[in-house]
């Protein structure tokens, strides 16, 4: 009686085996064979297709993953026998079976100019990946740690990894963030299929989820300033790369316009939400004036004083400054009537590219970042939002490794001036700025 061989296969089937974006399906497959099959190349070919009946007309390579992370092919019975005494060490062998891929490679794709493929309405997730991918810290940890499985256990963040992986490799036009949406759609009802949505909430979620997944116990010292202890309850003494970068913490002051009852509040922010003027422009200064400085109208306050509601004035004072500062330009009422967005403001922003100063709104004894080494901050990326209600999401990112402005619409990538961004006053909707210098990734 031959001798029986069991083996257990994890197997991935892939529009193209060196994008892992693109795995279309996994099974886990107990494979029972005769051991004078078990390195039969041809039964493993037929044994595929039986699993994964789309196979039977389609040209397609079977492939396994070296301890260097090199993709080999097996085409012979002796290239299997390599691959599974290469692969014996591991409790699951791994194959990956790779078919005709969904996407063209083009001659000179420089790093970071892929675009993303639209995946119904899927625009507002394109923009903010590309203006994350152009986040040079971000992307450049992502990077690093693209063969790090231990880097986290979370499934939205190991997935935006994986996304800007691939558009750094400059080895495709576009590519397709699918397994991201359908991951995204899993941990959220917000966010529903073919349905235009707000790239400000999807930033955010993208930011809160990915610190949760990757956050840390920080190192405490003993002794803190009354700043320092604020922000380390606000973030239960935990850190990560995205609160290093994204997170700040704000003072919030309330004063009754009765009594002058001041109440003090913190909070911590990844992005900066702007009121708009109904007036047809202003400033990005004139937006940070109002809301730092004069202080912004508001009515029916609770005055813990007067035990009535009252009109107020709320102003803000950073207590943490992040090296990165999203600014979150508030174009729409969010209110529904009829199933459609009762207005949005065209207000044409000026915004400078460079020079962004900030220590004026700087509470006084400020949490120093190490990662801030002056407070001018300039700007590397725009998530735009085009026409009414739904409309369309682009991205102006600045490459870093390029140094150049580029247009995001989608799978189409496009060169841009420096005076081009600036006109995009009007549908400028996320301003994204660094203190860091633009350094190469």
């Amino acid at each position: 009686m031959a001798r029986r061989i069991n083996r257990q296969f994890k197997l991935y089937l892939m529009d193209d085996v060196e994008d892992p974006l693109n795995c279309t399906e996994v099974r886990r497959f107990n494979f029972n064979v005769d051991a004078d099959v078990a390195t039969n190349f041809v039964y493993l070919r037929e044994t595929l297709q039986t699993i994964f009946p789309d196979l039977r007309d389609k040209n397609f390579t079977v492939n396994w993953k070296d301890n260097e992370h090199d993709t080999n092919t097996i085409s012979t019975n002796e290239e299997l026998e390599i691959a599974i005494h290469e692969m014996d060490w591991h409790n699951i062998y791994k194959l990956y079976i790779s078919v005709k891929s969904e996407r063209d490679p083009i001659d000179i794709v420089h790093s970071g100019m892929s675009g993303l493929k639209n995946l119904g309405d899927s625009c507002y997730m394109n923009s903010i990946i590309q203006c994350l991918s152009n986040t040079t810290n971000l992307a450049k940890y992502f990077t690093d740690n693209s063969n790090n499985d231990n880097m986290t256990q979370g499934q939205v963040v190991e997935e935006v990894a994986r996304v800007i992986n691939a558009l750094w490799t400059g080895q495709y036009k576009s590519v397709s963030p699918r397994d991201l949406k359908v991951i995204v759609e899993q941990h959220t009802d917000r966010f529903e299929p073919y349905e235009q949505q707000d790239s400000h909430e999807f930033l955010t979620f993208l930011l809160e989820h990915m610190h949760y997944e990757l956050k840390k116990e920080a190192n405490i010292p003993i002794e803190l300033t009354n700043a320092e202890k604020e922000w380390d309850k606000a973030m239960n003494s935990e850190r990560s790369i995205i609160s290093d970068l994204f997170f700040g913490l704000l003072r919030c002051t309330t004063t009754c316009s009765c009594c002058k009852q001041a109440n003090i509040t913190y909070k911590t922010f990844n992005s900066l939400t702007m009121s708009l003027p109904r007036f047809s422009r202003c400033s990005l200064n004139e937006c940070m004036e109002e809301k730092f400085v004069t202080g912004q109208k508001v009515s029916e306050w609770e005055c813990p004083k007067c035990q009535i509601p009252r009109d107020a004035t709320k102003k803000f004072d950073f207590v943490k400054l992040a090296p990165i500062v999203v600014i979150h330009l508030n174009r729409f009422a969010y209110g529904w009537m009829n199933g459609e967005w009762l207005e949005k403001r065209n207000t044409a922003v000026d915004f400078p590219l460079t020079g962004f100063n900030l220590k004026p709104y700087l509470m006084e004894n400020t949490i120093m970042s190490n990662n801030i080494r002056n407070y001018n901050y300039s700007l590397y990326a725009i998530s735009n939002h085009c026409g009414m209600d739904g409309g369309h999401y682009t991205a102006f990112c600045k490459n870093p490794a390029q140094n150049t402005w580029y247009k995001y619409d989608d799978e189409t990538v496009t060169e841009v001036s420096p005076s081009k961004v600036k006109s995009q006053d009007r549908s400028a909707y996320l301003l994204f700025y660094t203190s860091f210098p633009n350094t190469i990734m």
